[in-house]
């Protein structure tokens, strides 16, 4: 067999070899085709006799923390490059030795990517090559915190036995992900998947094939360039939080959950929280039963003027504080089917709705009720037209407050 060409000279190639061997020894590693001395500590032929995972890796010029491996008893092992001067001391590197293109093979061992690329500071380019494996079950954080990562192929990927894609993709710089190929069929928590993505621009789920998500707490958080979103690949009918799903998604402008079936959602606190540029809302199906946490729902939803919440079923709800706060476009909220008889908090609950005209509350009780400042910074004459209606709400409920803070 002819010897494969080398693809790059190692940077702190001593302190590589080190580590290396140790990974050998276990069986959790292999690296391969990255120059003529490495191959020898490798055995090619065994590594052909298994299904492997191969991953291409295209280096920053920062270098830090470079790869995690998890074993069963949660050691990690860390394949890093870091030309410090300590290091060059005392394992002689040449400064001049340059990263280029790394190439990493999986051993079938592995089942786990927790945590993988985990704070990964010199990664731009991630390519999977050969994915034939699909017995990985576990992506939680795989990606988590990559700084400098600024494309990922995931095109062979192989994920119809994945259960965990928590914090999948969160706090990377990415201004695209394409998940055309996944199967999420398994995947029960997505949630913080795409949070505090500062850059992505569009996320397509429609055919994820999600069909047993039980979390979605804050999966698209802090995306704050997201303007379009396709979630019709998602079954959420057995999911129990949305809590804070779309919190400070400040750059899109409608979303259409028409087919999200929430018959089982308990928590739905501030799911659409800080998404400032929203217009328009489509919730027609939403069923609100089971719901207990409506506070900070649509808190800050500065644009929109309508929201359609006249199906919510609110028997259960207790916690409503901080509701439309903030929501300064409104003119008209329809709550004359909701039920606040287990109700507890309402403080905030239409804070700073300056244009808000048209409320009828007529059907609230308002006893053992906590109400401060409930209608804060609203106009005068809907003050006046709610106390004409509702001689049993405290004064409390109309003081006004400058707290620009949302109360969750």
């Amino acid at each position: 067999m002819s010897t494969p060409q080398p693809l790059l000279k190692i940077k702190s190639k001593y302190i590589l070899c080190e580590i290396l061997s140790n990974l050998l020894q276990i069986r959790l590693l292999k690296l391969i085709k990255y120059n003529k001395n490495m191959q020898k500590k490798l055995d090619i032929n065994y590594i052909k006799k298994y299904k492997m995972i191969e991953i291409e890796i295209i280096p920053d010029d920062s270098f830090g923390q470079f790869i995690n491996i998890d074993e069963k008893n949660d050691k990690y092992y860390h394949v890093y490059f870091n030309d410090n001067n300590e290091e060059k001391k005392v394992k002689k590197i040449v400064s001049t030795d340059k990263v280029k293109k790394i190439r990493i093979i999986l051993d079938y061992e592995i089942k786990s990517f927790f945590h993988l690329f985990m704070d990964c500071c010199c990664n731009k380019k991630i390519i999977f090559k050969n994915f034939i494996r699909n017995d990985i079950n576990n992506m939680r954080g795989m990606f988590y915190n990559c700084k400098m990562l600024k494309y990922i192929d995931l095109s062979e990927f192989r994920t119809e036995n994945v259960t965990d894609m928590c914090s999948m993709f969160s706090n990377c710089p990415l201004e695209a992900i394409d998940l055309s190929s996944f199967n999420a069929c398994n995947v029960t928590d997505i949630s913080f998947m795409f949070s505090g993505n500062k850059f992505l621009k569009s996320i397509d789920l429609s055919k994820f094939n999600a069909k047993k998500i039980t979390k979605m707490f804050g999966t698209f958080s802090q995306c704050i360039s997201l303007k379009s979103i396709n979630l019709t690949g998602l079954d959420t009918q057995e999911v129990k939080d949305m809590c804070m799903l779309f919190n400070c998604c400040k750059s899109l402008k409608s979303i259409d959950l028409s087919n999200f079936n929430t018959q089982n959602v308990e928590i739905m606190t501030a799911m659409f929280a800080d998404c400032k540029t929203l217009t328009s809302i489509c919730i027609p199906n939403f069923n609100t039963q089971n719901v207990l946490y409506m506070n900070s729902m649509f808190s800050g939803c500065e644009a929109v003027k309508e929201i359609n919440i006249s199906n919510f079923d609110t028997k259960n709800v207790r916690y409503m504080q901080s509701m439309f706060s903030g929501c300064k476009a409104i003119k008209e909220i329809n709550v004359l089917n909701f039920d606040t008889e287990n109700v507890k908090f309402m403080d905030y609950m239409f804070h700073k709705c300056s244009s808000l005209k048209l409320i009828d509350i007529s059907n609230f009780t308002f006893e053992n009720v906590f109400v401060e400042y409930m209608f804060s910074n609203c106009s005068n004459e809907l003050k006046m037209k709610i106390k004409t209606q509702n001689m049993n709400i405290r004064e409390e409920a109309f003081k006004d407050s400058f707290d620009n803070n949302n109360i969750f």
